[in-house]
């Protein structure tokens, strides 16, 4: 018991750049793309000295409690607790549809580390709208460069679950937002497809925003590299790989909308796509319903 209060003492004073906490929430595929290959986002640089004091921090003991830690942790009205150990800077806080590296370490209550990013120095990248609702709650009232240390009491560390050890199933995590990708914003025109926009076969309509070089235009079993963003019809952007980022696949490992789609596209050219709902997801359950739109980049074809 010394030990531990000796550590939360330590890490209340901000003493060290101690590693991350919380159960390691799951990413589900792009919405639109089984990618086979993606050109990961260029990462936060890493202090060789802080990572080191954090890969230590991760093997000390979890703090008991955030509450009975520090007169001035706070509450929300949810029961998650927090600390802040490190201030941010700027001002923007991510949104539902925005991207995060984030770097932390998890611990049960018991004291065992769940999962920590900072034992191989490497944060991860996540999308706000799949974190567990104590961490998205947490998240979402952090800047760039923030670090907390939270509580998460079970109904928000496992959501999911019908039935928590309200004690056993807590989790204490130590959380720094290193980097955030804001989505893009909805054009203008993402409710519906103006007169003049051209039409495939099953109905997928189309404006070509930019013009290419003319280069080569893909095959039904062609292999693609693009970059893309895509919305629902009010607004929302469910999933977008960046403006510095792309992403490899096969067209028929994608949504029938997309392999046609594509076959109007040569390389270097950027178009709007407005697909119907059957040639979309046509009605899958977890999946974005109605139509959608994307503004699709074509960067490389490769023929098999």
């Amino acid at each position: 018991m010394q030990r531990s209060m000796m550590w939360v003492a330590l890490l209340w004073v901000g003493i060290g750049c101690a590693g991350k906490d919380a159960p390691e929430p799951v990413d589900s595929p792009a919405p639109a793309v089984a990618a086979k290959e993606e050109v990961a986002p260029a990462e936060p640089e890493v202090d060789e000295a802080a990572l080191e004091e954090a890969r230590r921090a991760a093997r000390r003991e979890a703090p008991e409690s955030v509450g009975g830690a520090s007169a001035d942790a706070q509450k929300s009205k949810s029961g998650l607790k927090w600390k802040v150990l490190q201030k941010g800077s700027g001002t923007t806080k991510p949104s539902q549809d925005d991207m995060i590296w984030i770097h932390y370490t998890s611990w049960s209550t018991d004291g065992k580390i769940t999962a920590s990013t900072w034992r191989k120095g490497i944060p991860k990248l996540k999308k706000m709208k799949k974190l567990v609702a104590g961490w998205k709650e947490a998240v979402s009232d952090m800047v760039v460069g923030e670090r907390r240390l939270l509580l998460i009491p079970a109904k928000l560390a496992h959501p999911k679950r019908k039935k928590t050890d309200a004690d056993k199933d807590r989790r204490v995590l130590d959380i720094e937002l290193m980097k955030l990708k804001v989505a893009p914003s909805a054009p203008d025109n993402v409710k519906r497809a103006p007169k003049g926009a051209q039409k495939t076969r099953s109905g997928v309509a189309f404006v070509k925003l930019t013009e290419g070089s003319g280069g080569q235009s893909p095959r039904a079993d062609s292999i693609v590299k693009v970059r893309y963003a895509g919305w629902t019809t009010d607004g929302r952007c469910f999933d977008f790989t960046g403006p510095e980022e792309s992403t490899s696949f096969g067209l028929h490992e994608v949504i029938p909308g997309w392999t046609e789609g594509l076959q109007v596209m040569s390389e270097g050219d950027k178009v709007r796509f407005w697909i119907p709902q059957k040639v979309a997801y046509n009605g899958q359950s977890g999946k974005p319903k109605g139509t959608l739109v994307f503004d699709i980049e074509l960067l490389e074809v490769a023929h098999r």
